[in-house]
């Protein structure tokens, strides 16, 4: 079985440089760090390179979806996938199924940013239908296409996020 960690390890051993584990769970060779300040360096700055989506991007998103559901266009709610998942969800937002969700919850009216999860990076939102209000959630990829997308999501922690939003 090919080990990425196996395989940078040995390469690292080959040129006698160190590495170090990173929060993001990949190995990241570093050349001979003396110092804990380099260290200290790199670990703020991988995970803010690893965030690169902002609150905007995701309420951009959010409200094409938002656009898209109400006019029960099911092709370009599709379209809002990244290529890898739009064969998953042809079913879960055709024509019919659209139509199905606008009878049982209505049109989306609004929704808030709560913020990203922590355990999953999930942009958490409250969404309010005519019909009821939960949370959505959804993962956006490259070029701000939707990886995941929670209809109606919830979990302790997103309970938590709801209750400190205010």
């Amino acid at each position: 079985m090919f080990s990425a960690k196996a395989a940078v390890n040995e390469k690292c051993k080959r040129k006698n440089v160190k590495t170090a584990q990173l929060t993001l769970a990949f190995y990241i060779p570093i050349a001979y760090i003396s110092d804990m300040k380099n260290l200290i360096l790199i670990s703020f700055l991988v995970p803010a390179m690893a965030m690169a989506q902002s609150k905007d991007d995701y309420e951009k998103a959010m409200n094409r979806f938002k656009q898209y559901y109400n006019q029960q266009n099911s092709k370009k709610i599709v379209g809002l996938f990244s290529p890898e998942a739009q064969q998953f969800v042809e079913d879960a937002f055709g024509k019919k199924k659209v139509e199905e969700l606008i009878n049982k919850y209505g049109k989306i009216l609004s929704f808030k940013y709560i913020g990203v999860t922590k355990e999953d990076g999930v942009a958490i939102f409250r969404t309010e239908f005519e019909k009821q209000t939960f949370t959505t959630g959804f993962i956006l990829e490259e070029g701000n296409k939707f990886g995941t997308f929670r209809f109606n999501t919830t979990s302790d922690e997103i309970e938590a996020m709801l209750r400190n939003s205010g």
